[in-house]
C-alpha cells in the first residue's frame, strides 16, 4: 500500500517496470519508484494548473495526459530530450481539444510516427436534437434514464511534440467517446451505452 500525497484518491494510474504514475485527486500525478515493489518511494510529481487530469499514458519517458480545461498535456518525465527527469518533470507542450477526457499515444510501426488519440467525452447534450435527460437523478435506479454524452476522438500527429498537427477524427453522432486502445492500426473505442466500436485507423 502506498498513499503518500495520494489522499485525494487515485482515479487512474499508469505503470512501467520501474515507475508508477498515479493520478492524485484529479489535480496531478505522483511518480512512484516501484523497482522494489515492497519499498515504493515517491520520486516526483507534475501538476498543470487549472486543468483537471483524468487519463495518463507514458511512452519512452514522455507522459501524455488528458486534462479537462486544456486537452492534452505532454511532459518529459525522463526521456531527457526536453530537459525532464523523474524527479523534475518538464512540460513540453499542450494541445487544445474540446474537453480532454482520455488519451492514448500510439506508435505506428509502418510509418515510425506517434499519434495521439484524444477523446472528448462531453457529458452534456444540452441543446442537441437528442438532448437526453438529467440522468444523474435516476442513475442506478429501476426505470432510470440512459446516460447521454457526445464528443469526438481527435487524432493528432505528435511525432514532433513541438509541432503537433490534427490529422483526423472519429465521430459517433449519438454517443461520446470514453476509453481508447489502439493496437495494430485498429482503434477499440468504448462508448458507454453506445457499446464498443472497432475502427480501422
Amino acid at each position: 500500500t502506498f498513499d503518500e500525497d495520494l489522499t485525494g484518491g487515485v482515479h487512474n494510474a499508469f505503470a512501467t517496470n520501474d515507475y508508477l504514475y498515479a493520478i492524485s485527486g484529479g489535480q496531478k500525478y505522483v511518480i512512484i519508484d516501484v523497482k522494489d515493489i515492497y519499498k515504493p518511494k515517491r520520486m516526483g510529481e507534475f501538476k498543470y494548473p487549472g486543468a483537471r487530469i483524468h487519463d495518463l499514458w507514458v511512452n519512452n519517458g514522455i507522459a501524455y495526459s488528458a486534462q479537462g480545461g486544456i486537452g492534452a498535456v505532454v511532459v518529459d518525465v525522463g526521456n531527457g530530450k526536453y530537459g525532464g527527469t523523474i524527479e523534475a518533470p518538464k512540460l513540453i507542450t499542450t494541445y487544445k481539444v474540446n474537453s480532454g477526457h482520455e488519451i492514448f499515444p500510439y506508435f505506428q510501426q509502418k510509418t515510425g510516427r506517434t499519434y495521439l488519440f484524444i477523446g472528448d467525452e462531453e457529458m452534456s447534450r444540452q441543446g442537441r436534437v437528442w438532448e437526453g435527460t438529467n440522468y444523474r437523478s435516476t442513475l442506478g435506479t429501476a426505470g432510470g434514464s440512459a446516460q447521454t454524452s457526445g464528443g469526438y476522438v481527435h487524432i493528432v500527429d505528435a511525432t514532433d511534440p513541438m509541432n503537433m498537427k490534427k490529422v483526423g477524427r472519429y465521430h459517433l453522432e449519438d454517443y461520446g467517446s470514453h476509453d481508447i486502445i489502439v493496437e495494430d492500426d485498429v482503434l477499440y473505442q468504448a462508448y458507454y451505452d453506445g457499446g464498443v466500436r472497432v475502427v480501422d485507423v
